[in-house]
This record gives C-alpha cells, structure tokens and sequence, in this order.
C-alpha cells in the first residue's frame, strides 16, 4: 500500500520524495515611501554593498569583519552626496507641492523622477527607483 504524507512542501510517495513549488509571495513595498532604514537598506542594495542589515532602528554595514557602521545616506549628505554626483541626480524644491524633487537623465519616464520632504530622501528613493523599480520588497 502506498502511503502519503504532506509536510513543510514535501510529498512522500511509497519512499519517493517529490517537492512541491513553493509559491512565497514576499510583500512588497513602494519605493515612493520609503523612509529611513529601510530607504538606507535598499540604497545599500542599490549599491551592491554587502553585509547590510537593520538593528535597532538604523542600517548598519560589517566593515572589515567585525566592525558595524552605521549607514544613512538619506540622511548623512557625506554617505548620500556622493550617490547624488555619480548618477548626476538633479534635485529641487517644489513650491507649489512644497516637496523636494529629484530628476535623473533617463529615457524611461518611471525612473526619472522622486520626491520626498527632504533633497536626500528624494534623491535616494530616486536613486532606488533607478535600480529596481517602483517596487521593493519589504524586508
């Protein structure tokens, strides 16, 4: 007689082992609202930074092994200027929405354009936006 048993994706067979595709859909996050560590966390990814993490209310980065730094490039213009020179984001304030905006010299029309209360969130997001698109996922 052949015996079934189901658990954790796995289906037993007389012995054989077949995996059932496992259908995770991770929750997603608009890039538009991103704020904080977890705006630093994607800006990190965007820039292909490895050993990036969120504690305690802030990003960090393990330098040279055992040393945690704290990242914060939408907040931090020495971590998030040199962001804004490399990709020559262009940053303004709105008067009339009285929110910054942020521009990048793109020919696709979703990422070119970012805004957010202060010039380094907006050009962060942007700076997101450019890499993964208008959606990230939450982590």
């Amino acid at each position: 007689m052949r015996g079934l048993f189901a658990a954790g994706g796995y289906e037993v067979f007389g012995g054989h082992v077949n995996m059932q595709e496992d259908k995770i859909k991770m929750k997603k996050i608009k890039v538009a609202t991103l704020t904080g560590p977890l705006l630093d966390y994607w800006v990190a990814k965007a820039n292909e930074m490895a050993h990036v993490f969120i504690e305690g209310g802030a990003c960090w980065q393990m330098q040279h092994g055992d040393t945690k730094c704290p990242y914060s490039p939408s907040t931090d213009w020495s971590q998030g200027g040199p962001i804004i020179e490399r990709e020559r984001i262009s940053i303004h304030w709105d008067s009339y929405l009285g929110i910054w905006k942020s521009y990048a010299d793109t020919s696709d029309p979703i990422k070119r354009i970012a805004s957010g209360k202060t010039p380094l969130i907006a050009a962060m997001r942007l700076y997101v936006l450019s890499k993964f698109g208008e959606e990230v996922d939450e982590i």
